[in-house]
């Protein structure tokens, strides 16, 4: 590579850690010239301001203004907001400039619909990291090679913890909407959206590119009694490639379910588990990843950086690639008709490091059943569901 990509950030609390630590690294700077960050906390974070001056990094309230006085940079990297990702991208594809989008890409189909009409929306890279992973990547290998048959069906199963500090964090987090604008942030639409995402992928066996829904149902639930969004969710469907897929997910736990992924086929399956650190299969092939947690953006960041300077035709997963995501989770919210609050009788708080959670009876069972058997939670008959007597609805989608 002849010279490092002149990059800025924008987003730089938050998940913008992750970022910050990805272009600082020793692996970084081989690709990036980091020359500055934006976000409205350098207005009242004094740590964060002197953090990026010791580096040498310049920083900015406003992303326009750093936009306008950084006048020579060839990408930016977004871990903004989820409901700021549409307006900021169209304002860095209007400079020219090449996009790493942190996921999810934004929270409507119809938005990303509009964004794909936009010129340049091509040099949009969506950080959907694990799609770059070793186990994916091997996993994909293995189906394009037929060694599981014909595909049958994909499960996504996961449970990460979410406490007072997490929904305290910002003031979005837990919202359906702020300030009138979408943000739908849950297990699914959020931090185990790669779940979704991974499954379009490596249901698409005919080709090295993603699938999408032929149609999706699901269930919403809100334990936590203080959010407006949902913190529990099942949902599934049919892939227009054929298989069947299901994920049940849930930040309403004290327990971690490290996510998993499984893909059956007619002559065996893998398994992708243990947070993306183990890959199986019913063969005995099998390779552990120990470091892939911590290794994973670093190669997302990597591939970005060739896709930039052409050495790629194209990112691991496009604005394009993530319309199976946004059909399947859109879809299954649209066919359940809204998030059903569960009654007080059934949830569980808890205390744990001076923060409160929020649990129900028999989480860890019931949620591996529900992956187990690909059912929804009201098919398993717990007395918090919706009442299966009224049947409900599922959402046909097509392209």
């Amino acid at each position: 590579m002849k010279s490092t990509l002149r990059v800025a950030q924008i987003g730089a609390g938050g998940f913008g850690y992750r970022h910050i630590a990805c272009l600082n690294s020793s692996q970084g700077r081989r690709f990036f010239n980091y020359r500055a960050a934006a976000d409205p906390a350098f207005a009242s974070n004094a740590s964060l301001r002197e953090a990026f001056e010791r580096d040498g990094h310049r920083y900015y309230k406003d992303f326009e203004v750093m936009l306008d006085q950084e006048r020579d940079l060839d990408a930016v990297t977004i871990a903004a907001p989820i409901h700021l990702h549409e307006p900021i991208i169209r304002k860095c594809l209007r400079r020219g400039l090449f996009i790493f989008l942190e996921k999810p890409p934004v929270p409507l189909l119809e938005q990303l619909h509009q964004l794909q009409t936009l010129p340049g929306q091509e040099r949009v890279a969506v950080g959907f990291q694990w799609i770059a992973s070793h186990p994916v990547q091997l996993a994909k290998r293995w189906i394009r090679e037929q060694r599981l048959g014909e595909i049958k069906s994909l499960k996504a199963l996961a449970a990460w913890p979410r406490r007072d500090d997490y929904y305290l964090r910002n003031n979005w987090a837990g919202s359906m909407e702020h300030n009138g604008t979408p943000v739908l942030d849950g297990p699914a639409t959020n931090a185990l959206a790669h779940l979704i995402h991974n499954m379009m992928y490596l249901g698409e066996f005919a080709t090295d590119g993603f699938t999408s829904p032929r149609h999706s149902e699901g269930e919403f639930y809100r334990v936590r009694p203080t959010i407006d969004s949902y913190d529990l969710v099942c949902l599934r469907g049919e892939l227009l490639s054929g298989p069947l897929y299901h994920a049940a997910l849930s930040h309403a736990c004290r327990q971690d379910i490290p996510f998993s992924i499984l893909v059956s086929g007619t002559h065996g399956w893998l398994r992708i588990a243990n947070d993306g650190c183990l890959l199986e299969s019913s063969w005995g092939e099998r390779h552990e990843y120990p470091n892939e947690i911590d290794e994973v953006y670093d190669f997302a960041f990597e591939d970005f950086a060739l896709f930039c300077r052409g050495r790629r035709s194209r990112p691991f997963s496009t604005l394009a690639d993530t319309a199976g995501y946004l059909m399947a989770t859109s879809g299954a919210l649209h066919a359940s008709e809204g998030i059903r609050p569960v009654d007080a009788a059934w949830i569980q708080p808890y205390e744990e490091d001076g923060m409160t959670g929020y649990t129900l009876r028999g989480h860890t069972d019931f949620l591996t059943e529900a992956s187990r058997t690909a059912k929804l939670f009201s098919e398993l008959d717990l007395p918090w569901a919706i009442d299966r007597k009224i049947s409900p609805r599922v959402s046909s989608l097509s392209r």
